[in-house]
């Protein structure tokens, strides 16, 4: 007999599926953008769950872990990046405004526990834009950590 969270655990060839296997509520999770930074032609965005103390808690003792999401854009310039996102992620995804003026500033932070997103917005994003993104999942002891790389023009990724 199969434990009860290595048989929730399937593979599918779609990264929409594959964001969806049992990872400790992510699509219920709250989400907050942390940072940004530029990197090989491509604006990568670091989102941050709002619930990693007590993931990070619950770790030893359960299969929940904190998940974290960094969201590689391949558009050259900021505003270019913003922009895409801003045409086709959902609302509730967007980055704060100020996060235009900011790019490029790794220690840049505007995490507010209370105006986060969930995780089914960025399950709606992945779902809209499929063809265009790869994911890729790693764990490392109590994280969870979701590399999405979205190539807006379908020209990469």
């Amino acid at each position: 007999m199969g434990s009860l969270w290595g048989g929730a655990h399937t593979f599918t060839e779609s990264p929409y599926d594959q964001l969806w296997l049992l990872d400790g509520g992510f699509k219920r999770d709250s989400f907050v953008y942390y940072g940004s930074w530029e990197e090989d032609n491509s604006i990568v965005y670091r989102i941050t769950t709002n619930t990693a103390t007590v993931s990070k808690f619950l770790a030893p003792f359960t299969p929940i872990k904190a998940n974290y999401v960094l969201l590689k854009v391949q558009l050259s310039a900021p505003d270019a990046a913003y922009n895409a996102l801003k045409a086709n992620a959902p609302q509730g995804m967007l980055p704060p405004d100020d996060f235009k003026s900011a790019l490029g500033d790794k220690n840049f932070m505007t995490a507010e526990p209370w105006a986060g997103f969930r995780g089914s917005e960025i399950r709606e994003f992945v779902r809209n834009n499929e063809s265009k993104i790869l994911i890729e999942k790693r764990e490392y002891n109590t994280m969870r950590v979701y590399t999405i790389v979205w190539a807006p023009n379908g020209d990469r990724c």
